[in-house]
């Protein structure tokens, strides 16, 4: 391709382009204005729906991370009250064989003493006897 030829395109480009712009072009200064705040008002319109939805979602989804976190803690709760139960369980348990134990030891304190008062009677016994 030599020169004229580009220059012959290039001047063919401008024409087609030119037209186009012709074809395409704006309208009076008002309607101009009028087409652009249609299309602001339809783009805010458009943001304003989709802020709408978005806060829907969040709102959605912070009420099943509440639920959730509700839930969980009441799990837990649960948990905890059986441990507790099974601990007071436990505990009254072993402190009624502490008891039980303790009495027997007393039991068997007294039934001793008893014996030893009576071997020293006995023994005292003899000795004023003798």
């Amino acid at each position: 391709m030599d020169k004229d030829d580009r220059m012959i395109w290039f001047v063919a480009g401008l024409g087609i382009g030119a037209a186009g712009a012709l074809l395409a072009a704006p309208a009076s200064g008002r309607e101009t204005r009028a087409r652009l705040r249609d299309r602001a008002e339809a783009a805010g319109d458009y943001m304003k729906q989709r802020t709408e939805k978005l806060t829907e979602s969040g709102a959605a989804l912070i009420s099943q991370g509440s639920q959730a976190v509700s839930e969980t803690v009441a799990r837990g709760r649960d948990v905890v009250s059986g441990l507790k139960e099974k601990i007071q369980g436990t505990y009254n348990e072993g402190s009624a064989a502490a008891k039980e134990a303790t009495d027997a030891a007393v039991d068997k304190t007294r039934d001793l003493a008893h014996e030893a008062g009576r071997s020293m009677e006995r023994g005292g016994k003899r000795l004023q006897e003798v």
